[in-house]
């Protein structure tokens, strides 16, 4: 999945030492990046390899018939979460920015769908091309458009079947493509009032996840590949990106406004305890592989807001500033296209799909444990490579869009003012 996924991060927002910034930053094709958020993005990219090599290793056979397996499997949804709700954060900071006038740059929505193109077409559409050029998994060539157009989900001829994990990247480009239409609404209907942007974002939030619950996961006849309302729609999905704008609404009503008293306190504004309390509900989520999905949002939230917000920093929120981890993240757009081909290429096992969309695996299983330690390097080396070899030289032409929090020297000319009239903390 791709959030991989981001625009400018945010290490001036992230940590409560602001001469401290440059040391929380990671640069990336010329940008400064938050080490904090790349660190987790690397994280959340292991979580999804491991749980695929868990699937592909097992082949569905006994996936999750024990807590250890579920926990394992489920860092795969923890992952994918993570992906959108930082994607969410860090495409609608400079929005939330622009509406309470805290930006004297204007938001340039020709750059921002250059960068988002810079960011996802050139791997994308390398990956498509040299899967469906060697003839991988009997793919038809007339199927391409649909791969090109990001509309592969939507159609029983080529849902899941060239890379599995790309459907989370035709909901990141939905969510591009909409996120301006979205963010303009908000502005008209809440104006500078960040109370009422976050009740619409929660409104929101609770919609999605009512559509999801009863069109997806709660009925007898999911709708699988519905471009509307189906699986892998933006509407029912759409929940796990509102977590990530809500951030970016508390992030500038914090700014704007100064914390709460109670992130004074020892626990409540503990970034520790943050990560912390979202680490135990993800454990206790994986109890039943059925609370996964929906709940792992109350666990993505804490831990992406540890990152963000203006918390006390503490040893967890150190550990996520290891350079080395945060490099890793750079690199996790490629390692995550590139890895469920690379997996089923090491392994010989196949994902088929008969007419009622129930997905199956087919192939001689490896064995999980024997299967990560040959999978994840390669996967990891795979990733790194093409990083430099086709994203970053792209990467490098990315030009700011709309003023940030990434850096103090990406903003200068846009200190936030006082208050603005109307501005009303989240």
């Amino acid at each position: 999945m791709a959030t991989t996924l981001t625009e400018r991060a945010d290490p001036g927002g992230a940590g409560d030492k602001p001469e401290k910034e440059p040391a929380s930053a990671i640069a990336q094709a010329g940008e400064q990046r938050s080490k904090r958020l790349e660190s987790v993005r690397a994280l959340a990219a292991i979580g999804v390899v491991t749980a695929h090599i868990l699937t592909l290793g097992l082949a569905y056979k006994g996936l999750v018939d024990t807590y250890p397996k579920r926990v394992l499997f489920g860092g795969g949804q923890q992952g994918l979460q993570l992906f959108f709700t930082m994607s969410g954060f860090l495409l609608f900071l400079p929005f939330v920015r622009h509406q309470v006038g805290l930006s004297k740059r204007p938001i340039d929505l020709r750059r921002y769908a250059r960068n988002r193109m810079l960011r996802i077409l050139p791997l994308y559409f390398t990956m498509v091309t040299v899967l469906i050029a060697i003839g991988a998994y009997g793919i038809h060539r007339g199927d391409m458009w649909r791969y090109y157009l990001f509309i592969q989900e939507y159609d029983g001829a080529s849902h899941a079947r060239l890379n599995a994990p790309m459907w989370s990247v035709a909901v990141e480009v939905q969510f591009y493509i909409l996120l301006p239409l979205i963010a303009l609404a908000i502005a008209k209907v809440c104006r500078r009032s960040l109370g009422r942007t976050a009740l619409v974002l929660v409104a929101a939030g609770i919609v999605s996840f009512a559509l999801r619950s009863t069109q997806v996961l709660h009925t007898s006849h999911p709708n699988i590949i519905g471009p509307v309302t189906g699986k892998y729609a933006l509407s029912t999905l759409f929940y796990f990106f509102a977590g990530g704008m809500l951030l970016a609404v508390l992030h500038v009503a914090w700014s704007v406004r100064g914390a709460p008293a109670w992130t004074s306190r020892r626990v409540l504004g503990s970034s520790t305890a943050w990560i912390a309390a979202g680490v135990v509900v993800f454990f206790v989520t994986c109890w039943d592989v059925s609370w996964q999905e929906p709940w792992t949002q109350l666990s993505v939230f804490p831990i992406v807001a540890a990152c963000v917000l203006p918390l006390r920093a503490g040893w967890a929120t150190r550990l996520l500033e290891w350079r080395w981890l945060a490099a890793f993240g750079l690199t996790t757009f490629s390692v995550y296209l590139w890895h469920w081909p690379l997996l089923q290429a090491i392994t010989g096992v196949h994902l088929t799909e008969n007419a009622s969309h129930v997905l199956t695996l087919v192939g001689d299983p490896m064995g999980f444990g024997t299967l990560w330690i040959i999978a994840m390097p390669v996967c990891a080396g795979v990733g790194i490579v093409s990083y430099f070899v086709i994203e970053r030289p792209f990467l490098s032409k990315r030009r700011g869009w709309g003023a940030t929090a990434a850096t103090q020297d990406a903003t200068k000319g846009d200190t936030p003012p006082a208050a603005p009239a109307g501005a009303a903390a989240a």
